[in-house]
């Protein structure tokens, strides 16, 4: 028959009622925080009556407008640039291991 000594715990019952702490400290810690990030929550939105008239309104539109076309005409132009380098640059890069094979190795 083995003798147990119960007078002293064991290392292993000692973990199980540390980790047992820590989940229990773990849920208290998340009950707090979501209390706190709920109260904190309640936001107001107001709305100020700052009106736009036609003419601004227009303004603003022809602004975006020339800010787009000048985006696209920077993407095109890259376009062209890429379409510029040789294909012996691009199974160069990709013999060196620089790029990958299957994304340059043919262009469209």
């Amino acid at each position: 028959m083995i003798l147990a000594d119960f007078n002293q715990p064991s290392v292993g019952t000692i973990w199980i009622v540390i980790i047992a702490l820590c989940s229990v400290a773990s849920n208290i810690a998340t009950v707090i925080l979501a209390v706190a990030a709920f109260r904190k929550g309640h936001t107001e939105v107001t709305f100020s009556p700052n009106y736009v008239t036609k003419p601004e309104f227009t303004a603003h539109v022809a602004s975006d407008q020339k800010d787009s076309g000048n985006q696209w005409g920077e993407i095109n132009q890259l376009k062209k640039d890429i379409s510029q380098i040789p294909d012996r640059l691009f199974a160069l890069l990709a013999n060196a291991g620089i790029i990958d094979r299957k994304n340059h190795g043919t262009r469209n």
